[in-house]
């Protein structure tokens, strides 16, 4: 499938994830009234000059743009994106309760892949809406669920589900974890301290037919894949 965001590889070294700071600019501004071209052209269509100017915007606006700046990956998460890359889902859910850098990687690298971003964190849920606003439309969340209901969404529906780090208790995965599961259509894949009960996670998803597993603990996670 051919990606619909690729271009010509960035020439200009760059802190952030271009094409996203680029999308989240737009979105905060709003200046469709600019002419601009670089705030009326589809986003994929922007050329790496555009994508610089705008960040430069950015940052002259004194708009907040540091969560978009490129991180070192944990190599547990390093581990992750090799299994997602294995997996090539065609659509993921990622559910987190506070607020992650996962989801901000995890769509720079798949840009085709239609993606939605849930979060109890307002700021988060702010950030992904403008993203979508200034064009990266492969990026979307939902407001006011009953969190963790996932009303809306029926039972299947995500090839892959994720949660990665976005709990910060036990309690709390283990409360998400029927609504995760339930949409989940192939692949529930979650990261989690090592302190919590490996084997409560495991026997509550073998009793929902989740059954092919695989636990890696490169660091102090745990990376759990489970496959219906």
């Amino acid at each position: 499938m051919e990606n619909p965001f690729s271009s010509t590889p960035d020439q200009v070294p760059s802190t952030y994830y271009l094409q996203l700071t680029a999308a989240y600019i737009r979105g905060k501004l709003d200046n469709s009234s600019s002419t601009q071209t670089y705030f009326k052209k589809p986003l994929e269509d922007l050329i790496l000059e555009e994508k610089h100017e705008l960040v430069k915007l950015g940052e002259e606006k004194k708009l907040e743009l540091d969560f978009l700046k490129k991180q070192d990956a944990a190599p547990y998460l390093d581990k992750l994106f090799g299994v997602l890359r294995g997996v090539q889902p065609d659509q993921v859910l990622n559910l987190e309760k506070q607020q992650t850098d996962f989801i901000w990687k995890l769509v720079d690298e798949f840009h085709y892949l239609p993606t939605i971003a849930l979060s109890m964190d307002e700021q988060q849920v702010a950030r992904v809406k403008n993203l979508h606003k200034g064009g990266f439309t492969t990026l979307s969340t939902k407001t006011n669920l009953p969190f963790p209901k996932l009303q809306g969404y029926p039972s299947n529906q995500f090839d892959v589900v994720t949660s990665t780090d976005g709990f910060e208790t036990q309690d709390e995965l283990m409360e998400a974890l029927p609504e995760l599961v339930r949409v989940t259509k192939r692949f529930i894949i979650l990261t989690f301290p090592e302190d919590f009960n490996q084997k409560l996670i495991r026997g509550y998803l073998e009793s929902q037919n989740i059954l092919q597993f695989r636990v890696e603990k490169p660091e102090e996670y745990c990376i759990l894949i489970g496959r219906k």
